[in-house]
């Protein structure tokens, strides 16, 4: 909600028409889900070391993540499939406009490979 609610502010402030809002919003949704089962994937298999927080906790909270009831292949793949579809949003944007945000969302999945 973080995301998309940044997303949201700055296709407000841009003075975005309703299409391109409507897939700025759609872009955030899509990028903010590959966030948190990125997120969850680190828990399991990041090093506090990289993170620079502790790593393990959803589990020892029981909390139910993405790995846990996909297992992490599959949490990967839903995770760069959220994201060719957040860069497949924009496409109604150019080249120009349309780059910057897509390497934001190619950098989620950077963290877990």
């Amino acid at each position: 909600a973080l995301i998309v609610g940044s997303v949201k502010a700055g296709a407000i402030l841009g003075g975005s028409r309703k299409e391109e809002h409507k897939a700025l919003t759609k872009y955030g949704k899509k990028i903010g889900l590959a966030f948190q089962i990125t997120d969850d994937i680190l828990d399991v298999e990041g090093s506090k070391k990289i993170l620079g927080k502790e790593t393990g906790m959803d589990s020892a909270q029981g909390k139910a993540t993405y790995p846990q009831i996909f297992g992490l292949q599959e949490s990967r793949k839903r995770a760069e499939t959220l994201v060719e579809k957040a860069e497949q949003a924009l496409d109604l944007f150019d080249y120009h406009n349309a780059e910057p945000l897509k390497l934001i969302a190619r950098h989620i999945c950077q963290r877990i490979r």
